[in-house]
C-alpha cells in the first residue's frame, strides 16, 4: 500500500494524487477548528469526491464525526449531501 498525498485546496494536486489509486479515505479539516470555513470544508470534500470519481476510483470513504442524524445541524460539513438522490 502507498499513501498518496494532495493539497485539499488545490484540485490539480488532488487529481495528481488520484492517479493509480484504488480507494480513498477522505478526512477534511473540520470547520469548527477555525482553520477553514464551512464553505471551504464542503468544497474540499466535493473536490476529493469529484476527483476520485473522474479518476475511476473504486472505493471512497468520507469520514466525519458527531452530530450525524436525520435533521440539519447548521454546520456545512455535517449537512452536506453527496447528491440529490441521497437521503
Amino acid at each position: 500500500m502507498t499513501l498518496a498525498v494532495g493539497d485539499l485546496s488545490d484540485r490539480t494536486s488532488i487529481d495528481c494524487a488520484m492517479v493509480g489509486v484504488n480507494g480513498v479515505f477522505s478526512v477534511q479539516t473540520s470547520s469548527p477548528s477555525g482553520l477553514v470555513s464551512d464553505e471551504e470544508e464542503v468544497a474540499q470534500g466535493i473536490a476529493v469526491t469529484d476527483s476520485a470519481y473522474a479518476a475511476g476510483v473504486a472505493h471512497i470513504v468520507y469520514s466525519s464525526g458527531g452530530a450525524a442524524g436525520k435533521g440539519p445541524t447548521g454546520m456545512g460539513h455535517f449537512d452536506r449531501r453527496c447528491c440529490a438522490t441521497c437521503s
